[in-house]
């Protein structure tokens, strides 16, 4: 997948989205797996990894709409996807649709290079 067209399945209108976009028009790395990791697994997984952020105090946007957004999913599976934004610290999740056409979700955490 290239940046346009990850930018162009990004159009969100969700602070954490938002955020991504913008990092990616500034050139942070990203990448997009070719397999699909199981919906349900991955709200368990990101469910605790939320708790396990806030426990610990790390700064973190779009858990809870993420959450909310990939429970709402009608697809068994999707897509993951990172984007590492070294200048603003921060580290994306995206999870996409399974061909990638559209991001379904998308959080953050901070990230020290």
């Amino acid at each position: 997948m290239d940046r346009a067209a990850l930018i162009g399945a990004l159009q969100r209108a969700t602070p954490a989205s938002l955020a991504c976009t913008a990092a990616l028009e500034e050139g942070a790395d990203f990448e997009v797996s070719d397999g699909t990791t199981a919906t349900v697994d991955l709200i368990t997984i990101y469910s605790r990894r939320a708790k396990h952020v806030a426990a610990v105090g790390l700064e973190h946007g779009g858990f809870d709409r993420a959450l909310s957004d990939l429970s709402a999913c009608p697809a068994d599976a999707v897509r993951l996807g990172h984007v590492t934004d070294r200048a603003g610290q921060r580290h994306y999740q995206l999870f996409l649709t399974p061909d990638a056409d559209d991001v379904v979700a998308c959080l953050w955490v901070h990230h020290e290079p």
